[in-house]
């Protein structure tokens, strides 16, 4: 009688291949980060205002907060797509403020 040599869990094939748990880490330390910037975000942009929004302040605003906050959304299940997202709109937040006032925003949270 033959025996057929045991088969091991590497010897499987697999749909989809294992991730390092170090790549694994970044990416729930990064999901985690999002969640919190999107908090802050949050937090930051509803304290209110007595007047309403002039045209290029609201294209400001769809580019930073909520085109940062949409890429964050998008990494989570796609990562370079929620990237180009998240960079895409910081870059077009820049450049709209830049040809708007001539000038980079000063502030320590655009540094």
């Amino acid at each position: 009688m033959s025996h057929s040599p045991e088969l091991t869990h590497s010897d499987l094939p697999s749909s989809q291949p294992r991730l390092p748990r170090v790549a694994t880490a970044v990416r729930w330390i990064a999901r985690i980060g999002s969640l919190v910037s999107t908090a802050y975000l949050i937090a930051f942009f509803t304290e209110g205002g007595d007047r309403s929004p002039r045209l290029i302040e609201i294209a400001l605003l769809l580019l930073f907060p909520a085109g940062i906050v949409l890429g964050f959304a998008i990494a989570w299940r796609r990562e370079l797509g929620g990237a180009l997202v998240t960079l895409s709109s910081l870059g077009g937040f820049y450049l709209l403020m830049y040809s708007a006032s001539g000038e980079l925003p000063a502030a320590e949270l655009f540094a």
